[in-house]
């Protein structure tokens, strides 16, 4: 029989964002982060009023391969009305090795070339390979 490879798991932890674009009337924003490798999407809770968030939340992720893009998406929440987009970034995972972390400051961009014009701020993020 063949052995069946055991699935490889990436941790995924959004530590903190800083110098967010603000989206509310007040001049601030209540930032959350998707997560998202292939069709697997996960958030961090909403920090209310704050461009510069702690979120500290950690995610896992199985995979049969470690590689392809890891999608970060910065939304605004808003109670009444649809959830403003803040900005997004994309990390390469081929480059993980086993039992390292790696932790890097993603600038966030736009879906377009015009979007990326007003959005400001960067996330920072840690990725381990287990």
């Amino acid at each position: 029989a063949l052995l069946k490879m055991a699935d490889a798991q990436v941790k995924v932890k959004v530590v903190r964002g800083k110098n967010l674009v603000a989206r509310d009337l007040n001049g601030l924003s209540d930032p959350y982060v998707k997560v998202s490798i292939r069709d697997r999407v996960l958030q961090t809770k909403y920090v209310e009023n704050n461009l510069n968030p702690d979120w500290g939340e950690e995610f896992s992720f199985s995979m049969s391969a470690v590689k392809g893009m890891l999608m970060f998406e910065v939304w605004d929440h808003d109670t009444v009305g649809r959830d403003d987009f803040m900005g997004m970034a994309v990390t390469k995972l081929d480059d993980l090795e086993p039992g390292k972390t790696v932790e890097r400051w993603l600038a966030l961009d736009g879906r377009s070339e015009k979007e990326t014009r007003q959005i400001t701020g960067e996330i920072l993020v840690q990725v381990t390979r287990v």
